[in-house]
């Protein structure tokens, strides 16, 4: 009698364990399954604005590391070598892979160049070739240079956050007599922006008499500012470093403006030529079009996810 007492309080014990074992194993998939619920994907993709420069065939820029609120984020940090300069007109590329982020809203990204080695461990990271073929380093005295992006974006639980930032290699590229050099840490940060994808548009414009008005030679230039932040001369006397994009115009007199955050800008087109002989490309002065009045222009309104359709014409010089 009693060893069958003791059956029931073994069974009793069992059952305990076994039901002790499943509600673990249920509050170990439930708090799994909530982690997954507030996570979500980051994708990281590069692109480029408009090179005014006809002596730059390629710029190739060495992508080494990438963070976001100081952690280094390994499947976006693989070092990755790209002629960026291929990427322009809303053409990007992709940098590593997917990464798997908690949700939220973040406040920008840090990017990492190495100046001097590829992707490969070959030397130079960074730098110019021309079109006669020489291959000119872009460093500025140090073997990697970390930049913070500015930029809100927000992170949502089991979706895709698309990031792009705009390397605009004609803000971060500098000329002088000893030839190509990035310009400083502080200008390169200036020339580098951050775009959800999700919340951008772009501009797809048409100049109607591109072919009539513009010289044999010339490079032709749209710039895309935020409404009311323009001043035309100031503008002009700093090569139109305070647009937040551009675009060069081609033979058939089309361009697009990519990456816009949602909102009104003001355009303004502008023809490059080399007037002293030295083989240099400078500004000739901004065009009166019909987006401009009284020197001043009207505004195009970019929204979220949609591209604007614009054809205008130009005329005489604004400055």
């Amino acid at each position: 009698m009693a060893s069958l007492l003791k059956k029931p309080s073994t069974w009793i014990g069992l059952t305990c364990s076994c039901v002790l074992f499943l509600a673990c194993e249920r509050d170990s998939v439930e708090a799994d399954r909530n982690e997954e619920l507030s996570e979500g994907r980051l994708r990281l993709e590069l692109t480029d604005a408009a090179v005014d420069d006809p002596n730059v065939a390629s710029v190739y820029i060495t992508l080494a590391g990438v963070e976001v609120g100081n952690e280094q984020l390994a499947q976006l940090s693989v070092r990755k070598s790209v002629d960026i300069s291929n990427y322009s007109q809303g053409r990007t590329i992709q940098i590593g892979n997917d990464q798997v982020v908690t949700s939220g809203t973040y406040g920008g990204i840090t990017l990492t160049f190495d100046m001097d080695y590829s992707e490969s461990g070959q030397s130079l990271g960074c730098y110019v070739e021309t079109t006669s073929g020489q291959q000119r380093p872009l460093g500025f005295g140090q073997r990697s240079v970390s930049i913070e992006v500015p930029g809100l974006f927000e992170v949502r639980p089991q979706a895709v956050t698309e990031l792009v930032v705009d390397l605009d290699l004609r803000k971060a590229i500098q000329y002088s007599e000893e030839g190509y050099s990035m310009v400083s840490a502080q200008r390169l940060a200036r020339s580098l922006r951050l775009v959800d994808r999700d919340q951008s548009g772009s501009i797809d414009g048409s100049v109607g008499n591109h072919a009539q008005t513009r010289a044999a030679g010339e490079v032709r230039i749209v710039y895309a500012y935020a409404k009311a932040a323009l001043d035309l001369e100031s503008e002009a006397a700093n090569n139109y470093e305070g647009a937040i994009t551009s675009a060069s115009v081609n033979a058939a007199g089309n361009f697009r403006l990519s990456y816009l955050p949602a909102g009104p800008y003001e355009l303004i087109v502008v023809d490059y030529a080399d007037r002293d002989g030295d083989e240099r490309m400078e500004p000739v002065g901004p065009r009166i079009s019909d987006l401009a009045v009284n020197a001043a222009t009207r505004a195009v309104v970019v929204s979220a996810g949609a591209k604007v359709s614009i054809d205008l014409q130009v005329g005489g010089r604004l400055l």
